[in-house]
């Protein structure tokens, strides 16, 4: 699956400059046991110096600030990462950034950065995981060193709370698998059947409202072309169920997904500029108008049945805007420079918000 998904996305992010691409591989991939999972990870970590494939060290430059087009993950006021085909880091609110790149030494098991790309998450400053070529990597020190965690590769974790993580692995070359966490990334076990591509499967976007209950952007390929849609899952990502497939619309690809409750959520399309609607938990979506026609929304974040925000991006090259609506989407405005800079108007618990007012602060020629 994820092998066939790869050459739409790739294609999609030459075009469109994002970040939504899959993985695929060509190794091998053990299923191990939870124990056996954090035995391996122990045993690399400590025994550095006797195999020095185990470990990846990485050193610090400092650099310009990463572009408001550019994406990466926020993880608190004064940590964040930004990644494409280099690495950044700042650690003291956007004031200083640095580039983080492996030592020569270890490029040979690393890789090359400016020629992979790169996709992070941190679920604080100091733990975190990337997705590099073909493999996905987990740092425990604030990214200055990297353990490989799945040599197949795998989407991005999402995380319900700060211990209940998901996360979606190449198993072969036609399967993945579901692993799961309880202890914030410690130890991940796989759990439930191993899916297989000949039909639809979770392709890189999750958003979990419970520990338990969670939504997946899925995708098919056939014939070089991928159809989108939704999956639901009750038991925290072991098993999915497909509630909905983008069968009128096969031309978008979908970047954004989130729920308010059990019923209502939107889904946010990038391809060709769509935000859709749900109040029946997934299975029937509708059409929302767009603040301008053709509009890329690459994130969607609602407080409650009214209010709520989208990120578009240009394809112009100018910096990605914070759109907001008090009527359900019906219309949109959008905020001023001085209002995405104020503390007070993103919401404080949607990171991608807080990432781009970040970048904001940043780099202030962009604001307008």
């Amino acid at each position: 699956m994820a092998h066939k998904i790869l050459f739409d996305l790739l294609l999609s992010v030459a075009i469109f400059c994002v970040i939504d691409c899959t993985r695929k591989s060509s190794n091998p991939l053990s299923v191990p046991s939870s124990n056996d999972q954090k035995g391996h990870l122990q045993q690399s970590r400590s025994s550095n110096k006797s195999s020095p494939q185990a470990l990846a060290h990485f050193i610090a430059n400092s650099t310009n600030p990463p572009s408001p087009m550019e994406e990466g993950v926020f993880v608190n006021q004064k940590h964040s990462w930004v990644a494409g085909f280099h690495l950044k880091r700042t650690k003291d609110g956007a004031q200083h950034w640095e580039e983080m790149t492996p030592v020569p030494e270890d490029e040979a098991l690393f890789g090359n950065v400016g020629q992979q790309y790169l996709r992070p998450f941190f679920l604080t400053p100091m733990r975190g995981w990337l997705i590099a070529g073909e493999g996905t990597w987990q740092t425990d020190d604030g990214g200055s060193t990297w353990q490989l965690l799945f040599p197949r590769g795998s989407d991005l974790p999402a995380f319900a709370d700060e211990r209940h993580g998901w996360i979606d692995v190449v198993a072969s070359e036609t399967t993945d698998q579901s692993y799961i966490t309880n202890d914030a990334g410690e130890t991940w076990r796989p759990c439930g059947a191993q899916r297989d591509d000949s039909r639809q499967m979770p392709a890189g976007v999750a958003y979990f409202l419970t520990s338990k209950i969670g939504w997946a952007i899925t995708g098919q390929t056939r014939e070089r072309k991928t159809i989108y849609g939704v999956a639901h899952t009750v038991d925290g990502g072991c098993s999915w169920q497909q509630l909905w497939v983008s069968k009128n619309n096969p031309d978008e690809w979908y970047t954004d997904v989130h729920f308010i409750n059990e019923s209502e959520g939107w889904l946010a399309g990038k391809a060709n500029g769509s935000l859709y609607h749900t109040t029946s938990g997934g299975k029937t979506w509708n059409n929302l108008p767009l603040p301008y026609e053709g509009a890329k929304v690459t994130h969607v974040y609602f407080v409650n049945h009214k209010e709520g925000w989208i990120i578009i991006n240009k394809t112009d090259g100018s910096a990605a805007r914070f759109f907001h609506t008090a009527d359900q989407g019906q219309t949109w405005r959008q905020l001023t420079a001085s209002e995405v800079l104020a503390s007070d108007r993103i919401p404080s618990k949607w990171n991608a918000g807080q990432l781009l007012r970040m970048l904001y602060v940043a780099v202030p020629e962009n604001h307008e």
